[in-house]
């Protein structure tokens, strides 16, 4: 019969099983708790299971990392609320001996998102893995960085919550949150749409379950457990690591798309050309100019013209009549639309900035013309 004097540790294994817990966390329980047992000197509950020897051990797992002792600390304090539950050693006041101990919170991590460089490294240590993962690895890790979906989200993605369309483009439908039964839609740009297709033609198996079809699945066609999930991700995680030397992670790799998409302005050359611009007191018709030129590059590069077309006779080139080079759309009525659109902004906004001073144009409206060139911008993306 067990008491106050009995040993810590043969307490141990009872906690355990009485627990229900997942089998890592029952790892590392007993870690921790036989850890505590040593540094108390293997001593009676009642000896080793006092406030003074919990901050000193939690002082001690420190050293280790916040996160350590904040975990030692919240263990030991569990053990001795079961201690004080079945009576072993019950604490002053009808509270466990450990009801006062209180780990210092770790500060926040602070995360850094992704550069454009590590994320070409990121990209090419992808396109170079083993066939036998390549596929799904980059169609992965690519969705993460264009819709933002989390590790879950992604895991248990059905295949029905994708549309790819004919374009070259596609959508996915994601969850608002775990408890919500609201989605929104979040669009796929064409590197990702043409990765999830590469997946689907060339890696992926027929699904072989009865229940709802995930996109993901093992190389034998079934859902992937949520373990055998994260182990495969472990092992991109581990070959990014070892080729690059970055830490990659799914949700620092969601953490770099939310930065993103914070942005006012998203597209790269867009932003470091007309950043300054749009932040100046004044004369913001330079901004307009800049955009323009930056959206007339792009197509002009996009279709291999030559210098000398400009404006509206350059989008027509690019994306009407019979010279179309630039399609957005297999359906004649919605490409007719985007040439509009592309022809307009060159007319309206374009033409008028690049032949003379524009100050009638305030910062809001220039905000705004900005904008929707870097909408026009992601529109054209190969």
């Amino acid at each position: 019969m067990r008491d106050a004097n009995s040993p810590f540790v043969s307490f141990i294994d009872s906690f355990l099983s009485s627990s229900q817990l997942q089998a890592k966390s029952r790892i590392d329980y007993a870690r921790y708790l036989h850890q505590f047992d040593e540094f108390t000197g293997q001593k009676s509950v009642q000896d080793a299971l006092t406030l003074e020897n919990a901050r000193k051990w939690v002082t001690d797992v420190s050293e280790r990392g916040p996160w350590a002792a904040k975990n030692a600390a919240a263990y030991l304090k569990s053990f001795a609320s079961w201690i004080h539950k079945n009576g072993y050693l019950p604490g002053p006041g009808g509270v466990s001996v450990l009801h006062h101990l209180k780990p210092d919170i770790p500060p926040p991590p602070v995360r850094q998102a992704f550069t454009e460089e590590q994320l070409e490294a990121i990209w090419k240590v992808l396109s170079e893995r083993s066939h036998r993962e390549r596929h799904r690895s980059i169609a992965y890790v690519r969705l993460l960085d264009d819709a933002g979906l989390r590790k879950q989200e992604a895991w248990s993605l059905p295949l029905d919550d994708l549309r790819l369309t004919s374009g070259n483009r596609g959508s996915v439908r994601v969850r608002l949150s775990a408890s919500s039964d609201k989605y929104e839609l979040r669009r796929l740009d064409s590197k990702t749409v043409e990765a999830i297709r590469n997946y689907l033609k060339h890696a992926r198996p027929r699904y072989i379950g009865k229940d709802q079809e995930p996109l993901f699945v093992t190389e034998k066609g079934k859902r992937f457990t949520s373990d055998g999930f994260g182990a495969w991700i472990r092992r991109i995680a581990l070959d990014i690591k070892e080729a690059t030397g970055i830490a990659w992670t799914s949700s620092l790799m969601r953490h770099t798309w939310k930065e993103a998409a914070d942005e006012l302005i998203r597209d790269e050359e867009l932003r470091r050309r007309c950043g300054d611009l749009l932040a100046a007191e004044g004369d913001h018709d330079r901004a307009v100019r800049e955009a323009c030129t930056v959206l007339e590059d792009r197509v002009r590069g996009l279709i291999s013209a030559p210098n000398t077309l400009v404006g509206t006779r350059l989008m027509d080139s690019a994306m009407w009549g019979n010279s179309l080079n630039l399609r957005l759309s297999d359906h004649d009525g919605e490409q007719e639309g985007a040439w509009q659109m592309y022809r307009g902004l060159m007319a309206y906004y374009r033409n008028p900035v690049g032949h003379r001073l524009r100050d009638d144009l305030d910062r809001n409206e220039v905000l705004h013309v900005v904008s929707w060139i870097d909408h026009l911008l992601w529109l054209i993306e190969p």
